[in-house]
């Protein structure tokens, strides 16, 4: 199989068709086609955080393993809902994987992707004390016991997936260290449809990698149909910066129906318990 092949079959996986199928204009059909989207424990949700919340002290802290591994191949993908980058290593000892926290396994990474919205005041999926980012980015990995991706959406720990806020500062010097790259990816893969090969970097760019921030973490869903109720969330609580002529590239990349935005509202907590952690 080639890999924009297989770049097509994960997407498909993933519960979202390739520059096609669902719509972020009427996310309330979404459980018409797919009966896991009006489950009990969906995501995205709001995070209620107070900074006196007591953070759990007996666990253990989250381990970032060969993230700064640089792939061997890096691909990104335009599939009409979003902008995702897919790393490939040879050598798969080498990809990076998540342990420690509030995971009991390795989870090794799949991909990372990106949630925007039309201005300022909107983008982000998950909001913490009502508050919403204009931009969060999701890094996707899959519980190495169950042996491959499409195997683990189906079980209900069978994901883990590390999600981190941007916030508008136009300040040169606070840029945030893979916004670039991100930028610089999106205008590549403007165009609906579009993939390509990309100067492969590794993971460890991403801000949220070792980070020391405050993180949240609770049983949820995909944020997509078909919503497999399959995922460890955790979420860094601040933002990290991002400046408007950032986000305006990010605005111009082309989304299926000619839609200007791809977050999910959020969705209730139905008594689910929310951790905090560093």
């Amino acid at each position: 199989m080639g890999l924009l092949s297989e770049i097509g079959l994960v997407l498909l996986i993933c519960g979202i068709p390739v520059a096609q199928g669902f719509s972020y204009e009427r996310p309330e059909e979404w459980r018409n086609e797919n009966p896991s989207c009006d489950g009990k424990s969906q995501s995205p949700i709001n995070i209620d955080y107070n900074e006196n919340d007591v953070l759990m002290q007996d666990i253990i802290s989250l381990k970032w393993n060969g993230y700064e591994n640089t792939p061997d191949i890096m691909t990104g993908a335009n599939n009409g809902h979003t902008i995702k980058i897919i790393p490939k290593w040879a050598d798969e000892s080498r990809r990076p994987y998540l342990s420690g926290g509030p995971l009991s396994s390795r989870y090794v990474l799949q991909e990372s992707h990106f949630h925007w919205g039309a201005d300022n005041n909107v983008g982000s999926e998950h909001t913490v004390n009502g508050k919403k980012f204009v931009l969060e980015a999701h890094m996707v990995h899959w519980k190495l016991d169950y042996g491959s991706f499409s195997a683990a959406v189906e079980q209900p720990d069978g994901l883990a997936v590390v999600g981190s806020f941007y916030d508008i500062n136009n300040i040169q010097d606070k840029c945030s260290c893979a916004v670039n790259d991100i930028v610089n990816i999106a205008s590549i893969l403007s165009e609906e449809g579009k993939d390509a090969d990309i100067v492969p970097f590794p993971i460890s760019k991403f801000d949220v990698v070792n980070t020391t921030d405050v993180i949240a973490s609770y049983q949820g869903s995909l944020t997509t149909p078909g919503c497999n109720e399959a995922v460890t969330w955790m979420l860094a609580i601040h933002g990290y910066p991002i400046s408007e002529v950032q986000m305006k590239v990010l605005r111009s990349v082309q989304l299926h129906h000619g839609e200007n935005h791809n977050y999910r509202p959020v969705q209730p907590l139905n008594g689910r318990q929310v951790s905090f952690f560093h």
